[in-house]
């Protein structure tokens, strides 16, 4: 066991047991960390509390105990977490027990612990004149301008993820360009390492291919990577979100993070004629419930206008 789990005791054991599974099954390093998060954050509380460390003895009046600490203000003591956070870290420790549950045939505390309702958060999309503007900002024809400009008509043109985006490379697995302007593509490897692909734009093809005319003059040229910062030869997840909602200020139209363009396509996609079923492929949905939370913005002005153009009451 490592020593980042030694001061977690047995539950730490078990965790360090878990995580190697969670990698040997293909999970993202993302989803692996904030599953390790969920049981870590239990195994400070139970601590803390001077509640067992030992998964053979933690019960569920422990985890409804943990439960509510998250969600108690933290002026009245508690953690003061989102609804959100605390159904992350419920899903989390579902998943651990179960796991060892079926390893070591231990009592399973969640199958009584109930999941918190979570709250509905809905997230605007991007209007056009607010996608227009963050655009404009980028007609500049140095490194910056075209590398931002390709990013934002890429996330204008498909409903990518920000990993997926981050992670694109020059050349991917299957010894092919991940981002290939010329037939209109992009190919990323999505969650549960899912490879999919989308179709770009022209006017994205196009900013790519400008692109990639600037990086060839860049230091970091030669790097795998397809996506180049300043000084490192990555641009990652973060330096993307700053980017984003730095650009988001010279257009002047308030604070934009990198989800809200995958809200967007989702919603322009449906509001258009598209239908559920290409949505779910391009995005790389397996739920139609999940996809909903996505397009459900625009979901009743969708519905008033197909029941209008069906016209049922004048049938008769």
């Amino acid at each position: 066991m490592g020593t980042e789990y030694d001061e977690l005791g047995p539950l730490g054991r078990d965790l360090a047991i878990w995580e190697i599974h969670l990698r040997s099954t293909g999970k993202s390093t993302h989803t692996i960390r904030s599953y390790v998060r969920g049981v870590r954050a239990l195994a400070e509380f139970l601590g803390d509390q001077g509640l067992p460390l030992d998964p053979e003895e933690i019960t569920t009046r422990h985890l409804r105990a943990f439960q509510a600490h998250l969600l108690l203000p933290e002026d009245q003591g508690g953690a003061g977490k989102r609804t959100s956070t605390v159904c992350t870290r419920h899903d989390a420790l579902k998943l651990f027990f179960g796991f060892l549950e079926e390893e070591d045939d231990l009592p399973n505390p969640m199958r009584r612990a109930q999941r918190p309702t979570e709250d509905e958060v809905t997230i605007q999309p991007l209007t056009e004149d607010q996608l227009a503007a963050l655009i404009d900002t980028c007609r500049g024809k140095d490194f910056y301008d075209r590398r931002d400009m390709a990013l934002i008509r890429m996330w204008v043109s498909t409903p990518a993820r920000l990993s997926e985006i981050a992670l694109l490379r020059v050349v991917g697995a299957d010894g092919e360009p991940d981002v290939d302007p010329l037939a209109g593509m992009i190919y990323v490897m999505g969650k549960g390492r899912r490879p999919r692909q989308m179709a770009l734009s022209p006017k994205a093809c196009k900013a790519a291919i400008r692109y990639e005319k600037v990086r060839e003059q860049h230091p970091n040229a030669r790097s795998p990577f397809y996506w180049l910062s300043h000084k490192k030869e990555r641009f990652t997840q973060s330096g993307i979100r700053q980017m984003i909602a730095r650009r988001a200020r010279e257009a002047g139209i308030g604070h934009v993070h990198p989800h809200q363009f995958r809200h967007t396509y989702a919603t322009t996609f449906l509001d258009h004629g598209g239908t559920e079923s290409a949505l779910m492929r391009q995005g790389g949905w397996r739920s139609r419930k999940v996809m909903e939370r996505y397009t459900k913005t625009t979901a009743d002005a969708r519905s008033d206008r197909e029941a209008r153009q069906l016209n049922i009451g004048d049938r008769v």
